[in-house]
């Protein structure tokens, strides 16, 4: 009898600057990730934001779906950035500049 291989997991590391306005749009964002991923992917999100509520942490995580995931919240302090110029497009946020300090965050 030939026993089948069971394919490793793959862990997918992906990273999100938001705060509160954009909480909504990032679990579209989660849903169509988790939706479009397959069986052998684990994901693990993680968020960088210093202004998002409990109850918004609270609906992300709560996200059902098929796909193994995890949702870790990094806090930023809100001071951080205040050296750096406000962008002249209204959208841009103060959290669009967290994207700089992936690189430095240590995942295990």
């Amino acid at each position: 009898m030939t026993k089948t291989k069971e394919k490793p997991t793959k862990n997918v590391e992906v990273f999100f600057t938001i705060n509160d306005g954009y909480a909504k749009y990032l679990s579209v964002t989660l849903i169509s990730i988790l939706k479009n991923a397959r069986q052998d992917e684990h994901y693990n999100f993680y968020i960088l934001t210093s202004d998002i509520s409990e109850e918004n942490k609270s609906k992300l995580k709560a996200i059902k779906t098929k796909i193994s995931y995890n949702i870790e919240f990094i806090n930023i302090e809100k001071d951080l950035f205040n050296v750096v110029a406000e962008s002249s497009q209204k959208h841009i946020t103060k959290e669009t500049n967290y994207r700089f300090l992936i690189s430095s965050i240590k995942r295990s």
